[in-house]
């Protein structure tokens, strides 16, 4: 996503022979004052929880490998598990929390990018936080981690407090 934003706003990603990383994109998007402060921040803590991310999964595997997945859990007993650890297991994460945050911050990047056309998006990136925690996107944050008891609740507050976020 962040390299998608880097061709549209025209960055040269080439520094010298070097590539640009993802956050050096999202400076240079940030200097041509494309994005917000809080946008830039928020996308920087996206890319850091990622970063952090594939380091857990490579630690797990014990080898430079990205491999995420339930079907361990699955074979393992996967009905044993208590629900608030399977995103955990999973993700290698003891606390999830910080997995909520990069979804809370990609799922608004994603609603401004699928539901605007290009000109009104990027007029939105240039003042938006790029963060939403929302009752109904802590909902859809729940029900990702199968944490469906969770994800009730947040519907139920999202229906009486947002009925304008129950979009089907």
């Amino acid at each position: 996503v962040i390299a998608a934003l880097g061709n549209y706003f025209e960055i040269d990603t080439i520094q010298g022979n070097k590539g640009f990383t993802s956050w050096q994109i999202l400076e240079q998007i940030k200097l041509k004052g494309a994005i917000s402060d809080t946008g830039k921040q928020h996308l920087d803590e996206a890319l850091t929880i990622t970063a952090e991310l594939r380091l857990h999964a490579y630690h797990h595997n014990f080898a430079q490998k990205e491999w995420i997945s339930a079907c361990s859990l699955i074979k393992g007993g996967f009905k044993n598990v208590n629900e608030s650890l399977k995103a955990s297991n999973i993700f290698h994460f003891k606390d999830t929390h910080i997995l909520h945050h990069f979804y809370y911050i990609i799922l608004r990047l994603q609603y401004i990018l699928q539901n605007y056309p290009g000109n009104e998006a990027i007029a939105i990136l240039k003042t938006d936080s790029i963060f939403e925690d929302c009752d109904f996107n802590k909902s859809k944050v729940h029900m990702r981690f199968l944490e469906y008891t969770q994800a009730k609740l947040y519907l139920e507050k999202a229906h009486i407090h947002e009925p304008e976020n129950l979009r089907i």
